[in-house]
């Protein structure tokens, strides 16, 4: 029975030690950041969604996770600003076209605190952007002009 006990904690472990590792290999990983899924670990958070604005303040997060999704259903422009205030860790703000292509609109790869703007030009289909960490502790303002804010 004791042998049993010990090659299960040893398993389960491991999967806990994998799911880490998948997480944090994600954040250079464009394939996976361009997917429909999200995948995270995070801790010690606050979010508030007020109209078009998201305010988040996390203590940790490791992974990526869809925090603002788009359905163009013409040509037009929107625009994005975002306030980041990174204390430790790395963090980006990646745009996701319906084709999949990949552009990243902010990063920070050390302790630092910024602040931009982007006009982001759609067509018509489904844009989206991701939060993307690794080992992160931060505040992140966002506010766009069209389509839904959120953080599962």
């Amino acid at each position: 029975m004791k042998k049993t006990s010990i090659v299960v904690l040893l398993v389960a472990l491991l999967l806990i030690g994998c799911g880490s590792l998948e997480q944090h290999n994600l954040y250079d990983n464009d394939r996976q950041i361009e997917g429909e899924g999200n995948s995270y670990s995070r801790s010690n958070y606050s979010q508030n969604v007020n109209g078009n604005r998201l305010y988040l303040n996390i203590g940790f997060m490791d992974g990526m996770d869809t925090i603002w999704e788009y359905n163009a259903n013409s040509e037009s422009s929107v625009a994005i600003d975002y306030d980041i205030s990174l204390k430790s860790g790395k963090a980006k703000l990646v745009l996701i076209t319906p084709d999949g292509d990949l552009s990243t609109i902010a990063e920070a790869t050390k302790a630092e605190a910024f602040s931009g703007s982007s006009d982001i030009s759609v067509n018509k289909g489904r844009y989206r952007i991701k939060l993307v960490t690794e080992n992160a502790k931060f505040e992140l303002n966002l506010s766009a002009s069209e389509g839904e804010l959120g953080f599962d």
